[in-house]
């Protein structure tokens, strides 16, 4: 049966995919029919997940550059494609009063928040998405429309990648060969009950990352 979000056979690449938001895209991808390569830093997490949705992992920080090439060149050589990529991995450290953030860990957020999704896009540019287009989806949060208490870095860091992508599709991700096409989009979803919102306050969860039977 064809896929009818039309990514049956093609590939894709997602990260903070060994639970939470990214395992669930992850699943659906696979489900619509695409083969998916997944990252987390979790080796055992990675290795559970890559056996859930059929595909592939590599287990490493998306804040070393080096990983990102790694990633990229394993799923060209495993699929001989990437079609979609989807930005996922992100921190929400440091969590406090802004006054009291120490500056390197918010330096820190913004390698993970901002600068990886960038470089690993460029990666997939690189080597795929120019000659033969692609898409890439960014997880940001609803804290890139407005900044709550005590999340300044990481709402702060959703907004410049949702800048990223706006310059993305201004700029010469959107000029590949007449033959393909490549755009990119982000979505920011609410507060979601995973483990890596385990220290907000409960009233602000509205709602769950939904995984299959078991998860």
């Amino acid at each position: 049966m064809t896929s009818p979000y039309g990514i049956e056979g093609r590939a894709a690449i997602v990260t903070g995919a060994s639970r939470g938001i990214g395992l669930a895209v992850a699943e659906a991808l696979a489900a619509a029919g695409a083969r998916v390569c997944v990252t987390a830093r979790d080796p055992e997490g990675v290795g559970r997940a890559a056996e859930r949705v059929g595909g592939i992992g590599l287990a490493g920080s998306v804040a070393d550059p080096a990983h990102l090439r790694e990633l990229t060149e394993l799923a060209l050589r495993e699929f001989g494609r990437i079609d979609v990529v989807v930005n996922n991995a992100a921190t929400n450290q440091p969590y406090g009063p802004l006054m009291d953030a120490d500056p390197d860990r918010w330096r820190e957020a913004f390698t993970v928040n901002v600068e990886a999704p960038l470089r690993l896009v460029q990666c997939v540019w690189r080597g795929w998405t120019r000659e033969h287009g692609g898409a890439v989806v960014n997880i940001c949060t609803e804290g890139a429309g407005h900044v709550g208490p005590h999340v300044g870095a990481y709402g702060t860091g959703s907004t410049d990648s949702n800048r990223t992508r706006d310059t993305a599709s201004s700029t010469d991700f959107r000029s590949p060969p007449p033959s393909a096409s490549a755009h990119s989009t982000s979505t920011s979803p609410r507060s979601i009950a995973t483990p890596g919102s385990a220290y907000l306050p409960k009233t602000t969860v509205t709602g769950t990352a939904r995984t299959g039977p078991g998860k």
